[in-house]
């Protein structure tokens, strides 16, 4: 049953996606003497109608989101087999159809184990021409990202937080799955003015963007990047006291932001 701890939204959306800088650079962009990227300065707005339906029961929360991408954008490959140069090419793709379900719930184990943890389900489904083909095959896929926050003796907090994502892609693509774990543990010093925190990022070097082309006898092709992000980072902030400076508020619109 309903009640006043809950709380129903309904949402409605409809909104432009305006192709980005790189995405209409008409010049090449080279990964490599033979792969390289090409803008297309005759890309136009992609066309985004929704529906959001969001339920809180206390911390409990979930999510329904579902829609229809008019003109998306989106790159696909051409590959000269004489030259054996590869390039993606931006284009506006014919529509895609999405939907995704998404529950979150904080949960306090004990007084000094609090967790919070986030899992999606995502459906998609694009039509992309691809030359003298049509392609529209359906992906679904889950995620899973979340914390676990342990309060430890001597004033330390450890937060070990992960991310996973299953085989996802598109219509071209298939990607595999991809995952990251990262630790930190801080402590507060002289009456919480001083915070240290030392962070390991994605600790298992998991994370690795590998796409492979579903129809090898059209192309065989496998895209792959490593972006590199297992590190390791100490910081320090010092909290000299209440700030009472207010900056001064501008609103700007998004064509604006857009000029920066």
């Amino acid at each position: 049953m309903i009640d006043e701890n809950d709380q129903i939204q309904l949402n409605f959306s409809r909104r432009l996606t305006r192709p980005v800088f790189s995405d209409l650079y008409p010049f090449r962009i080279y990964n490599s003497p033979l792969n390289y990227f090409t803008g297309n300065p005759y890309l136009t707005p992609a066309v985004t109608t929704a529906l959001n339906l969001s339920w809180a029961h206390g911390p409990f929360n979930a999510s329904f989101y579902i829609g229809r991408e008019n003109d998306p954008l989106g790159r696909y490959p051409k590959y000269d087999p004489v030259t054996n140069i590869l390039e993606y090419l931006g284009k506006n793709f014919d529509h895609r159809s999405f939907a995704n379900l998404e529950i979150s719930w904080p949960i306090e184990v004990t007084k000094w184990w609090r967790m919070s943890n986030t899992v999606g389900w995502y459906y998609t489904k694009e039509y992309i021409p691809y030359f003298e083909y049509n392609f529209a095959v359906p992906v679904r896929y889950l995620t899973l990202n979340g914390s676990q926050v342990f309060t430890l003796p001597g004033k330390l907090t450890l937060d070990l937080s992960y991310y996973y994502k299953s085989v996802n892609g598109n219509s071209l693509y298939t990607s595999r799955p991809n995952s990251n774990i990262d630790i930190g543990l801080q402590r507060n010093w002289w009456k919480g003015k001083l915070n240290s925190k030392l962070s390991v990022h994605d600790i298992f070097n998991s994370y690795k963007i590998i796409y492979i082309f579903r129809e090898k006898q059209l192309i065989n092709n496998t895209l792959s990047h490593w972006p590199g992000m297992r590190r390791v980072a100490l910081t320090l902030s010092y909290n000299f006291g209440a700030s009472t400076f207010k900056a001064k508020q501008q609103s700007r619109s998004e064509e604006e932001g857009r000029a920066m």
